[in-house]
């Protein structure tokens, strides 16, 4: 008879939380690299490829995260194999991302480039997943900060580790270099979350049924925990935002700031370094006045955020956006983990992080539709376009601050 066994953790194991913890820093680094720095601006300089077209390729990678994440995840819960999928897409990602460097035209960089993609965001489903088993309730939201801020170690890896090593001799980044320093730095510092992060059990009854029944105990899942319902729609509504300002912050910087290449750097520097030491202190916020207190606070924050970039059109306050932006990243990513997990039953996450994951990918999705759309229709605008984009975005994430407010307040138990 099938019955469930609880994984008994030590009250936090510094080894697997810290090799947990690294993987953050490690995906950290692909998305700077190449999600937000170097990829985009390197079509748009050197391949003549419109900003507009790299935000499609990114929605089509999203496209098969939405589709498969789903079914996957609850085959992970069901057969314990979390860990394993974490490790395959990681492989896929780093193949893919040193593939980019020796790609010889446009059109199959950018499918090398949603294929990388794609594994990032689905790894991402997987490892999320994995924090249940990494430390108990009463630590996971100083975990889940400790991650984050390890993470944005890699942010700064990412600028000027990876950047110094792929200059050239007249100074500038060689992008196909800094391609495959991204991927040889996302290995190094993935192995040992790859290697020892803890595998929890399967759930209470193992399922054979193929796709068609996973799909169908997936869905009925999410029916028996109608709580989840409002998480991921207003998951759907903020992040939106979030993934659409992280995907086009480089083309921002250099297309409506007009930043050189070092201001480039320094701005991310202070909003990495911002992130960096908000990652914390948040989760700590978290943990003592609840998540939900401590999502609300970073809408607020998000908002305020979009709201002073689309206001500050010459730039002068353009420094305290950075910081702001590194306030609101890592306040996203530290407390929605921990919420959703209050949220739902412990041996069910990696299915209803799938379900996160698609409600995050079909968020970035919409996202980056509405702001491909609206760079296509005001592209004879100038950079005012990037302030339309920037208003609809917070216009969003208003909604999603009203919606928050009707979250459960629930408290996550400890494993028996």
């Amino acid at each position: 008879m099938a019955h469930s066994s609880k994984p008994i953790l030590p009250p936090t194991s510094p080894v697997r939380a810290g090799a947990w913890a690294l993987y953050d820093l490690a995906n950290t680094i692909f998305s700077l690299n190449i999600i937000t720095l170097y990829f985009p601006v390197w079509l748009n300089d050197t391949q003549d490829v419109a900003d507009y077209s790299y935000n499609y390729a990114l929605i089509g990678a999203m496209a098969i995260v939405l589709i498969i994440a789903p079914p996957l995840g609850h085959w992970a819960d069901a057969h314990a194999r979390r860990r394993w999928l974490l490790n395959l897409s990681t492989i896929l990602c780093i193949v893919a991302t040193a593939s980019l460097a020796f790609a010889p035209s446009a059109i199959p960089a950018l499918g090398l480039f949603i294929c990388a993609a794609a594994a990032y965001y689905l790894a991402s489903t997987f490892y999320d997943s994995l924090l249940t088993y990494v430390a108990p309730p009463d630590r996971q939201n100083q975990i889940s900060g400790i991650g984050v801020g390890v993470g944005y170690l890699g942010s700064i890896a990412g600028l000027h580790i990876v950047g110094r090593l792929a200059q050239g001799s007249d100074g500038v980044v060689n992008a196909p270099h800094a391609f495959i320093w991204t991927a040889v730095f996302f290995l190094i510092f993935a192995l040992p979350c790859m290697l020892l992060a803890p595998e929890g059990p399967p759930m209470h009854e193992k399922q054979n049924g193929g796709l068609r029944e996973n799909l169908r105990q997936t869905w009925q899942a999410l029916r028996e925990h109608r709580q989840a319902w409002i998480f991921l729609i207003v998951s759907f509504l903020f992040l939106n935002g979030v993934n659409a300002v992280y995907a086009n912050l480089g083309l921002y910087l250099n297309e409506a700031a007009q930043f050189s290449d070092a201001q480039c750097k320094g701005f991310l520097t202070l909003g990495i370094v911002a992130a960096m030491l908000a990652a914390w202190p948040i989760g700590w916020l978290a943990e003592k006045y609840h998540p939900k207190n401590a999502l609300l606070g970073v809408i607020v924050l998000w908002i305020a955020t979009l709201l002073l970039l689309v206001l500050d059109t010459q730039h002068r306050l353009i420094q305290v956006a950075a910081v702001f932006i590194g306030f609101g990243l890592a306040g996203a990513w530290t407390v929605t983990r921990p919420l959703l997990l209050t949220l739902v039953p412990e041996e069910q996450t990696a299915t209803f992080f799938g379900f996160n994951a698609l409600t995050g990918r079909f968020s970035a999705i919409f996202g980056l539709g509405i702001w491909g759309l609206v760079m296509k229709i005001f592209q004879d605008r100038g950079p005012e376009r990037y302030s339309i984009g920037l208003a609809t975005l917070a216009v969003l994430a208003c909604v999603a601050l009203v919606l928050a407010c009707f979250i459960p307040r629930k408290t996550q138990k400890n494993p028996a």
